[in-house]
């Protein structure tokens, strides 16, 4: 019995398609044109944003200039680069070196900066330098505008020329500042942090009578915040200042040597745009800067009244004052002069802030 041939008129089996083989190359070859795609778009975005805001800047005013400008940071950031930057206002000019502006593809509203020194500020007779070793800072923002920065710089120095009655110098080892706006409130205040540590204020030492750096921190809140969208920062602090603007300062701490000072307190501007306000406080270590300026006669008796002064109020939580530190009778700033209780600090005096 022979086997049954098959039919010539049978279906030939079909190759099996390779499509799903390639399918995951082609999906992987399609997300990377996409995402080329969109960095340049993004990139092109960026760059027609950049352009519109200097454009603005120079309608207010501000002419800024960033030398040798290049955007790069494919595939995953858009990244600014400037040779140099400057920065000319009316009779105000800066100029700073590289600048180097970051932010991920994915997180565009998140700008973290690089900028070297030194930083040459002019205006009118003072010519402000800064010089550091690193400075950076980090900005988030959204639709309705900032929402936090963050700026820290290592290595500080700063000298102001050409202010009376000498040269201002200051210096910090570590210097940091945070603000962002008051999630609480609605004038447009803003909150900020500031902390200096291991801070050299020659001015200070000639005061205070002790060379050893100092450690300084701010907690404060400024209340109808600075917009910085006038023809001139003066013009902007006068503007906050007639809208009530001040600083609620919600603490102050200095240490420096042996000698400690902590206080709260509001202060704001006088129409004479010196400081003005009050402070309420307590202090560690006064005795040595009472010997300083009344000799050791009278200092134990200015210790003693202002101890009398003090003492009349009720005494400060130790949550809020620190342990060790004696309360102090109100630290006011009136008419250009500073004042510790009735007692006016000898030859300090509040010049105009502008």
């Amino acid at each position: 019995m022979g086997v049954p041939r098959m039919s010539d008129d049978a279906p030939a089996s079909r190759p099996r398609s390779r499509f799903w083989l390639f399918a995951p190359f082609t999906i992987v070859g399609l997300v990377i044109v996409a995402w080329c795609v969109a960095w340049f778009v993004i990139k092109d975005r960026t760059v027609d944003g950049l352009d519109a805001w200097l454009a603005r800047e120079a309608a207010a005013g501000r002419q800024w200039t960033c030398a040798d400008r290049g955007i790069g940071g494919f595939p995953f950031r858009i990244e600014l680069d400037c040779a140099s930057v400057s920065l000319r206002q009316g009779a105000l000019t800066a100029q700073a070196g590289a600048l180097q502006a970051v932010a991920q593809i994915y997180r565009p509203r998140h700008v973290i900066a690089r900028l070297n020194g030194p930083l040459q500020v002019t205006e009118g007779g003072l010519a402000t330098q800064v010089r550091w070793r690193q400075l950076e800072s980090s900005v988030r923002s959204s639709r309705e505008g900032l929402q936090q920065l963050a700026l820290i710089m290592d290595g500080g120095e700063m000298q102001v020329s050409g202010a009376t009655p000498e040269p201002i110098r200051a210096a910090a080892e570590r210097l940091e500042v945070y603000a962002r706006p008051s999630p609480s409130q609605t004038d447009e205040s803003v909150d900020v942090v500031a902390r200096a540590a291991g801070a050299a204020v020659p001015a200070l030492d000639a005061f205070l009578g002790t060379p050893e750096p100092a450690n300084l921190e701010l907690q404060a809140r400024a209340t109808h915040g600075l917009r910085l969208g006038g023809q001139s920062l003066p013009q902007e602090v006068e503007r906050w200042r007639e809208a009530g603007g001040a600083l609620d300062v919600v603490l102050l701490k200095l240490a420096k040597g042996n000698g400690r000072f902590e206080a709260r307190g509001r202060l704001g501007l006088d129409e004479e745009r010196r400081v003005q306000g009050r402070l309420e406080g307590a202090a560690q270590g006064l005795e040595a800067v009472l010997r300083r300026f009344m000799g050791e006669g009278r200092a134990g008796l200015a210790a003693g009244l202002l101890g009398a002064l003090a003492g009349r109020r009720e005494p400060p939580r130790q949550a809020e004052s620190g342990p060790g530190l004696q309360p102090l009778p109100p630290l006011r700033f009136e008419n250009g002069r500073v004042l510790l209780g009735p007692l006016p600090i000898p030859g300090l005096r509040l010049p105009p802030l502008y």
